[in-house]
């Protein structure tokens, strides 16, 4: 709670302020936790000041990791409909949405049109964890080929 005092402070002030995204809950291995979004929150209403948000889910991050890597069939994944997905949609990629438990299965069939993903997968398999780069159940063959997605996803 300290950082957002002190961040209150600041945008109070008229520091100028920059948020990296907006992802009010994230996953951890003992369930959902507050996410970055969450302190955002705390300093917006403190203030009533309105952060320029850097990150997803708006179109430069993603553009600038396209020209970084020269991907050429890149794929956002992310558990959030309302920052990953949407991010993804609008940049004009395609999104692989693991339902991990921040989105579940109710809130994916009531998403509006910006908010779908174009493959979804139940989440990680039983031997992965985010953002472990071993993972026993990916598939072989790469995406770019037209092989399989990691873990089982199918398309949405």
């Amino acid at each position: 709670m300290g950082e957002a005092r002190g961040s209150s402070y600041a945008v109070a002030r008229g520091l100028p302020w920059f948020a990296s995204n907006t992802d009010l809950t994230i996953p951890s291995p003992r369930g959902i936790a507050p996410g970055n979004g969450a302190a955002v929150e705390v300093v917006r209403i403190a203030t009533g000041a309105e952060p320029q948000v850097a990150g997803k889910p708006l179109p430069p991050m993603h553009r600038e990791t396209i020209l970084r890597t020269g991907a050429e069939r890149p794929l956002v994944v992310g558990d959030r409909l309302d920052t990953d997905i949407e991010g993804a949609n609008a940049g004009g990629v395609d999104s692989l949405l693991v339902l991990t438990g921040v989105t579940d299965a109710a809130q994916l069939l009531a998403a509006a049109p910006k908010y779908r993903p174009t493959y979804v997968d139940a989440g990680y398999c039983g031997g992965c964890s985010p953002g472990s780069r071993k993972c026993p159940g990916r598939t072989a063959g790469s995406r770019a080929a037209g092989g399989p997605l990691p873990c089982g996803a199918r398309r949405w």
